[in-house]
């Protein structure tokens, strides 16, 4: 199934009982980078997990300059301890089903675009959060993650029997909002919420694809006004896919 979705949740509200199609989010722009640190020359072979890394840690903006179709094998999440903004431009990161991709600590902001996102795989601890997120974990403390113009395919969690286990391909707890524009969420999976999971934070989804992507239900988030929302900012959305 495909669904084509511009949505708002509130996680600490109840929705109107009413809306029109002017209450619906408007997609958000790619972020005009500044001064970036630029990862790479061109070639694939430029761009190595450590490189990243190390430009990540730095924080501010970020550019990827990999060549065309490059992909990155990730064998360890990169880990967001500052306030970035990532521009992939065009680069796949691949979990190779081993690993997640990216895990965002509390307190920090991250922008991701033009990014592609496969593979990813959260891990199994045995804690429930840290067992969320095939591909982005990002928790705690109110801040914000944003992504922009990415693909999400083919991400997992390791647990897929366990209620309090989502986000196949991202999870969301605790931030003050989880913005997700112009995305597209593709065979995705895990026990719960296939595509995006979110606790305790607000979601908002603008013109995304979600296609085949698996789990007890479609988003790990409720509000009662869930018709509403439905009638006046989904486009195509017909039923989960559970």
């Amino acid at each position: 199934m495909i669904f084509r979705i511009s949505l708002l949740f509130f996680l600490s509200s109840t929705l109107p009982s009413t809306l029109t199609a002017q209450d619906c989010p408007r997609a958000e722009d790619p972020v005009m980078l500044a001064s970036p640190t630029v990862v790479g020359n061109g070639s694939p072979g430029s761009c190595t997990q450590t490189a990243l890394q190390t430009a990540i840690t730095s924080g501010g903006h970020v550019q990827c300059n990999c060549g065309t179709n490059a992909t990155l094998n990730i064998t360890s999440p990169l880990m967001i301890t500052s306030d970035v903004v990532l521009d992939g431009g065009g680069l796949t990161l691949n979990g190779n089903n081993t690993s997640r991709i990216i895990q965002k600590d509390v307190a920090v902001d991250l922008t991701v675009q033009h990014m592609h996102f496969i593979n990813g795989r959260a891990p199994n601890t045995g804690s429930t959060f840290t067992d969320c997120g095939g591909a982005i974990l990002a928790r705690g403390n109110e801040a914000i993650l944003k992504v922009i113009q990415c693909t999400f395919e083919n991400n997992s969690t390791t647990r897929l029997d366990a209620s309090d286990i989502a986000g196949g391909a991202v999870y969301v707890f605790g931030q003050d909002k989880g913005i997700f524009s112009d995305c597209v969420f593709r065979n995705n999976q895990s026990s719960n919420g296939g595509a995006i999971g979110g606790l305790g934070s607000g979601i908002i989804i603008a013109n995304c694809l979600f296609e085949n992507n698996v789990g007890k239900c479609f988003l790990k988030i409720i509000f009662e006004n869930v018709q509403a929302a439905e009638n006046a900012c989904l486009q195509g959305f017909t039923s989960s896919h559970a």
